[in-house]
């Protein structure tokens, strides 16, 4: 519930006068400007009380000030929380079979630059490269660069430019190098290397001889791509003017579009992808076609935002003040949790079960 700040009847909220690097240029609604420090914000007669750097100290309604400044004397009284020290992840929520989330392996460890979850766990990469993960099958990988997960798929990528299977041995080593970043969805999966060429492949693509899967370039040779995204059937790539490219792996047709201002980010779930523009809208399209971009309804008149983070059936985007929205599925309460409780945090990943209401997790 919120609360008037300015109109809480007998009150008295004493401010510390700080040194001189505070004072603070007060302008009121005539445009005059007051170069002052706050000693305290009187609610009973709805006044600050100000000292200027002449040693004068007088009271002035706060009403009087403008908006920018009435604000500030806000933030005063209740600062913002701070963001969750960078490093650290917390968790939320159970995992399917109702088993709490374990980040014991996470504990005493401060230095956790990027992180995944999956429907049987979450994994976390440090800074000198190792995987930790609530899954053993994580925990043999070294000298990792990027991580990718996405509910049940998930792609690691050693600092040498190879994509690993698990334990860490390479996939496809004479064929894969020079990746930066990789996606898998239903039978299929692409890689983005260095010089922004894509490369897939899957279940769907051409195959050698003995049935081993062969990567082979993209479709319409991809070039200048900075980021991947999957769904189940459908992959996405987003090049550095903005535009974004969707393919089905079935047949191999591209589409293409602009949306909105120009897209920054890329996400996708297990039904449909999003993407972030330049003024921090937050874009839907489906499988049946780019085309139909649009904003989904739950950010409409939400934002602007700064980041996207879409997996399995639940979405998140982040505001300018570091806190998320979150929208679909609610898996063991978690839409609520960051709507509600969670604040201002660097970075999240959320899972829930698409046939349940009962699980699902937050990492931050």
């Amino acid at each position: 519930m919120k609360i008037a700040w300015f109109v809480l009847p007998f009150l008295v909220w004493c401010i510390p006068a700080f040194g001189q690097d505070d004072f603070h240029v007060f302008t009121d609604k005539k445009g005059q400007k007051i170069e002052a420090i706050v000693l305290e914000i009187l609610e009973e007669t709805n006044q600050v009380r100000i000292k200027r750097k002449d040693g004068r100290v007088f009271a002035i309604q706060i009403t009087m000030l403008c908006l920018d400044d009435q604000q500030h004397l806000k933030n005063l009284l209740v600062p913002p929380p701070p963001p969750r020290p960078k490093g650290e992840i917390g968790v939320f929520g159970i995992l399917p079979g109702e088993k709490e989330v374990d980040v014991t392996a996470a504990e005493g460890i401060d230095d956790i630059v990027d992180f995944g979850v999956l429907k049987d766990g979450w994994l976390a990469l440090r800074e000198n490269g190792d995987v930790i993960g609530f899954s053993n099958r994580f925990r043999d990988f070294e000298d990792v660069e990027e991580i990718f997960t996405n509910t049940v798929w998930w792609s690691i990528v050693s600092r040498d430019g190879l994509v690993l299977r698990e334990r860490g041995e390479p996939l496809y080593p004479d064929v894969l190098k020079n990746v930066t970043f990789s996606v898998h969805g239903n039978s299929h999966a692409a890689a983005l290397h260095e010089d922004g060429t894509v490369s897939v492949w899957g279940f769907h693509y051409a195959q050698q001889e003995g049935g081993q899967r062969e990567a082979q370039p993209a479709p319409g040779d991809l070039g200048g791509i900075v980021q991947l995204a999957s769904v189940q059937h459908h992959a996405a790539a987003l090049d550095s003017e903005g535009k974004v490219y969707v393919w089905d792996p079935k047949t191999g047709q591209i589409e293409s579009a602009i949306i909105g201002a120009g897209i920054t980010e890329i996400s996708g779930g297990v039904f449909s992808f999003f993407g972030l523009d330049k003024e921090g809208k937050v874009y839907r399209w489906g499988t049946r076609g780019i085309d139909r971009a649009s904003v989904p309804r739950e950010v409409e008149g939400e934002g602007p935002f700064v980041k996207i983070r879409c997996s399995g059936a639940t979405n998140a985007a982040q505001r300018e003040d570091g806190t998320w929205l979150a929208w679909g599925k609610n898996g063991a309460g978690v839409v609520d949790f960051i709507n509600e409780e969670l604040g201002a945090v660097q970075d999240l990943l959320v899972f829930t079960e698409p046939v349940s209401a009962d699980v699902g997790y937050v990492v931050w």
